[in-house]
Parts: C-alpha cells; sequence; structure tokens
C-alpha cells in the first residue's frame, strides 16, 4: 500500500520533490517496461481488444513515462540517437496515413 502511495505522490506531485536517482524511478520504469511487453506478448486475438488487455499498455506507459528521464532503463535505452528518431517519425507517420487507410 506504502508503494502506491509513493507511486501517486511522484506521478501527480513530481515538482515537489527531486525524484533524480530514486529508486522509485527504477521501479517505475521497469514495471512500465514489464507491462509493455505483457501487452505485445498478449496482444495475439484480436476480438479481445480493447478489452481488459488494453489496461496493460495505458498502464505500462504511464508507469514509464511517470519514471522520468533519470531512470536507468529511460536513460539509456529509449534516449539514444535511434530510439528518439524512430519516436520522433512514428507518431507523425501514424498522422499522416491513418486517414489514407480510414
Amino acid at each position: 500500500m506504502y508503494l502506491a502511495v509513493q507511486i501517486c505522490d511522484a506521478m501527480l506531485f513530481e515538482n515537489k520533490t527531486k525524484r533524480t536517482g530514486s529508486g522509485l524511478n527504477e521501479i517505475l520504469s521497469v514495471l512500465g517496461v514489464v507491462f509493455l511487453g505483457l501487452a505485445l506478448l498478449l496482444s495475439g486475438d484480436v476480438n479481445l481488444f480493447p478489452g481488459w488487455k488494453a489496461v496493460l499498455p495505458v498502464t505500462g506507459a504511464t508507469l514509464f513515462i511517470a519514471a522520468g528521464p533519470d531512470a536507468w532503463i529511460n536513460r539509456v535505452l529509449f534516449s539514444n540517437k535511434p530510439a528518439v528518431c524512430i519516436g520522433l517519425v512514428s507518431y507523425p507517420f501514424y498522422l499522416w496515413h491513418w486517414p489514407l487507410i480510414s
């Protein structure tokens, strides 16, 4: 229960305390990646989405973002140039091609 309070406090009141290098950042980041990985592994059956399985990627992304840029996974794995390039291109590409497909 105390961990849930810390997570909510960290997400809601980020500017209140500096969380640089804290263990909470690492826990949030790892949990976010685990949830995103589970979402990828369990998304094989298209008929069930967006049911309860939609909670996994949403929660994972929320935890990953809440960890901030100082968590090791966020800083080392997802802040390198190839990952940033993919991130900068993916959403504009999605916005460009989706109206054509629809």
